[in-house]
């Protein structure tokens, strides 16, 4: 029993011992990763020329008549588009108001952490949905860790207007940094 009792308590130690370490790794890959939100928060002040390249790439794509038109068929013409730019991680569509009409639509290679649906949620708050709605052109976002795949990224918001000039849909787009890189 006293071999056994021994045993035991020296599991415990290596446990205890072994947790503490573990919180230890917690700790310093937080302080990492805080480090790394800070150090992106800078670069995403600065606009490069990929900004712009990115930026004129989603205005041509909201030209096209099939995003103003039928939904299913939107979707269908952005998910191409996401088989064929790298550039990009996800594409989403906003009606005028703010709610958004599609879901996230990912490209293949990326790996989404949200698991709910974002369709008919209210982004009418965003300085992205804002930006477009209140200046009538498109926006790009500093560089921010996206909670929807949780890598780094900027947001590109364009502008689809309707016939009468009022603003009908905005899209949205995610730029995977990565892929900039």
């Amino acid at each position: 029993m006293r071999a056994i009792n021994g045993d035991v308590q020296n599991i415990a130690q290596v446990a205890g011992d072994l947790l503490s370490k573990a919180g230890l790794v917690l700790r310093h890959s937080q302080a990492v990763r805080e480090d790394a939100d800070h150090l992106l928060d800078g670069l995403g002040a600065f606009r490069l020329r990929l900004h712009r390249e990115v930026l004129d790439s989603v205005e041509r794509l909201a030209a096209d008549p099939r995003l103003a038109g039928d939904l299913a068929a939107a979707e269908r013409l952005l998910r191409d588009t996401l088989g064929s730019d790298p550039r990009f991680e996800l594409f989403y569509l906003v009606a005028g108001n703010g709610v958004q009409l599609s879901e996230n639509l990912f490209a293949d290679a990326v790996a989404a952490t949200q698991t709910t649906s974002a369709k008919g949620r209210d982004w009418s708050q965003r300085p992205w949905f804002r930006a477009v709605r209140e200046n009538a052109r498109g926006h790009v976002t500093p560089v921010y860790r996206s909670s929807a795949t949780d890598d780094y990224c900027f947001t590109v918001s364009v502008p689809l207007f309707a016939s009468d000039g009022s603003l009908q849909r905005v899209l949205g787009a995610d730029v995977r940094l990565s892929a900039l890189l």
